[in-house]
């Protein structure tokens, strides 16, 4: 990486919890004019500024704004949106608001890894 030295490896994981990776043709998306402009294997990913503190603080505001956001998320990248509303709720864990709020999809055809997806109820 120029300008930082040989050294310095970037982990996008210091950023959970304000920003999200963003691909720009979703999974779901099947319009291939978008498609064109993306390699057919690896679509572009960036990410996108998206933090916590600009959330609403009641629980079903929260799920509500992160399904408006993506349609499913692994809980790795869910769970950072979420400690401070089990943290201030009778819920001990985050799984047990999640059970609450939203169900885990089914695995699609394409999925490489084993992660769960959770999508809205």
């Amino acid at each position: 990486m120029p300008g930082v030295g040989g050294m310095y490896e970037p982990k996008l994981d210091v950023l959970q919890g304000i920003s999200v990776t963003v691909s720009e043709v979703s999974p779901m998306e099947t319009n291939e004019s978008a498609q064109v402009l993306v390699d057919e294997k690896e679509p572009v990913l960036y990410q996108k500024y998206f933090p916590i503190q600009s959330l609403p603080t009641t629980q079903e505001g929260r799920f509500k704004a992160l399904f408006k956001e993506r349609k499913r998320w692994k809980f790795d990248d869910l769970e950072p949106y979420l400690e401070d509303l089990v943290e201030n709720s009778s819920f001990k864990t985050t799984q047990e608001l999640l059970v609450v709020f939203a169900r885990v999809a089914q695995k699609e055809k394409d999925d490489e890894d084993c992660t769960d997806w959770y999508v809205a109820k």
